[in-house]
């Protein structure tokens, strides 16, 4: 889901419900404060990116303070380093982290570090037997980057390869326009 609130123009805030473990799997380093407790909800903890907290409040110092600023419904608990999950490309987008609440578990994606595509199709399994109402699907993240980013490659291929060609033209020309003098 994402937001938009009037204390900060011209960025887009993506809300994401997550598991205290989350940041030490993707590797975000927290900056300030803590992690998500037990007790913790919707209400009275999020995290904040360091985009959102400096361009809210201008500083990472904002362990305490409400959230948002204008009309505070929650506490900002602690502050992320600036992490592009949802679109790779993005620059006007930071995160808002909520704790996940047990009615929020029908959307929940399941995160997995593994060492050398071992295992993938154990966890798919180990996760089917857990609960029949899972139906696991699992991939790289480092595939789905890789198709991402599959667009953006491409375009700077094209301008790459146009920019060769006027580059050739522009030779031909000079030669041309040489020869001609000559």
């Amino acid at each position: 889901m994402e937001s938009r609130y009037n204390d900060t123009p011209g960025i887009k805030v993506t809300h994401i419900s997550v598991e205290p473990e989350f940041f030490g799997m993707m590797r975000i380093p927290l900056l300030r404060g803590r992690n998500f407790e037990r007790g913790d909800t919707r209400r009275t903890a999020v995290i904040v990116g360091q985009k959102l907290a400096e361009r809210m409040y201008g500083s990472v110092d904002v362990v305490g303070r409400g959230f948002p600023v204008s009309e505070p419904e929650s506490t900002i608990v602690g502050v992320a380093a600036n992490a592009t999950l949802i679109k790779i490309t993005a620059t006007d987008v930071s995160e808002l982290y909520h704790p996940l609440e047990a009615g929020e578990m029908a959307g929940a994606v399941l995160l997995a570090r593994l060492r050398d595509g071992v295992g993938l199709d154990k966890l798919r399994d180990l996760a089917a037997r857990a609960d029949g109402r899972v139906r696991p699907q699992a991939r790289w993240m480092a595939a789905d980057l890789e198709r991402r980013l599959l667009g953006p490659r491409l375009m700077w291929q094209v301008s790459r390869n146009v920019g060769a060609f006027a580059v050739a033209l522009s030779a031909i020309g000079i030669f041309g326009l040489v020869a001609y003098t000559v």
